[in-house]
């Protein structure tokens, strides 16, 4: 059935002809069952074709895109399947790396070989800082343990905090940081196993494989873990940069978190080397295994389950720099927020 365009003239008749031919327009499509088509009306003012829907025909919404979920709550087996993947991932990333991979790993193998040139200058500097700076002296120790003890109080009360209060994003975060928090701790020691470099406080030196594990008889001391030759890579360092990975990546929507994470663990590292327990090369070294485990361990996270990462795309990363300028060599991280 067809109306034509005269119909518009019946809503400019009065007001009382309006209900009646509404109520016989109305059964007169109840009863035929028709279906109307649209009409091109042509607007004079402007000239545009206005594309109009029947008087009388249902309008049904479009559909709204759905948005990719960010969150998804891991299960117990999931968990232990993850950090199984995890593992294997990072045990095969050097044998099959891209070439943005490769260029990434060239870059840091510069940065560790002038770490490695430098690791004297570097330590004899933040020595002097420790001796003239009260300050220093006083709070390096306490942002230490922010690498140790101190990240696991946040890891324990994040976890409390979403399984109490039924916060998913925080109970993943939560899982997430202790499984890169073990996978960052076995390549960190299997590191330390390998080179056994001595620390600051004794000498420098590369002792090869196992060396820790001897009996060094010193003193009377004849212990078979010795804590002097495990100086590559720093722990603390990779350990809090392996956390602190992953709650930028998490709270990646929330731009003081990024800051607070990365910036901590950089004050752990510097600390580390204030306290001379540490070489520039080991804290360098640390913090690239920490973000690396870090990032795996979220991207394989959200690539199993497709998820959205949180933040904007290209934001939210972190870079390592180093530059030397009047003959002083200088270390850069930089945050991209």
């Amino acid at each position: 059935m067809k109306f034509s365009s005269h119909w518009l003239l019946f809503m400019k008749r009065p007001k009382s002809v309006l209900p009646m031919s509404f109520s016989l327009l109305l059964l007169a499509c109840l009863l035929t069952g028709q279906e109307t088509k649209a009409q091109d009306v042509t607007d004079t003012i402007s000239g545009t074709i206005i594309d109009t829907l029947p008087f009388f025909s249902p309008i049904i919404p479009e559909e709204l895109p759905q948005q990719p979920a960010t969150i998804h709550k891991l299960s117990f087996r999931e968990y232990s399947y993850l950090l199984g993947d995890n593992f294997r991932r990072q045990a095969c990333f050097p044998f099959k790396t891209k070439a943005k991979d490769r260029q990434i790993l060239l870059g840091l193998s510069a940065v560790a070989t002038v770490g490695l040139l430098t690791d004297w200058e570097t330590n004899k500097r933040l020595g002097e800082l420790r001796h003239t700076s009260s300050f220093v002296r006083v709070n390096s120790p306490v942002i230490g343990h922010m690498g140790a003890s101190y990240s696991f109080v946040v890891l324990g009360v994040t976890g409390a905090y979403g399984f109490i209060f039924k916060n998913e994003r925080a109970q993943t975060t939560f899982l997430l940081a202790t499984q890169a928090a073990i996978t960052t701790g076995f390549w960190t020691h299997t590191i330390k196993f390998a080179t056994s470099r001595t620390r600051p406080n004794e000498y420098n030196r590369w002792q090869g494989p196992a060396y820790f594990f001897r009996p060094q008889k010193k003193n009377g001391d004849d212990r078979l873990w010795r804590s002097e030759f495990n100086s590559f890579p720093s722990g603390h360092t990779s350990n809090a940069f392996a956390i602190a990975t992953v709650f930028a990546k998490m709270y990646g929507d929330i731009p003081l978190v990024p800051i607070i994470a990365y910036g901590t663990a950089g004050l752990v590292g510097l600390s580390r080397m204030i306290e001379n327990r540490h070489w520039g090369s080991d804290v360098l070294m640390g913090a690239a295994l920490g973000y690396f485990c870090g990032s795996q361990v979220v991207n394989n996270y959200r690539k199993k389950f497709g998820l959205q990462g949180l933040g904007k795309k290209g934001k939210n990363d972190i870079t390592f720099n180093f530059d030397s300028y009047a003959g002083h060599s200088q270390f850069a991280m930089n945050y991209n927020f």
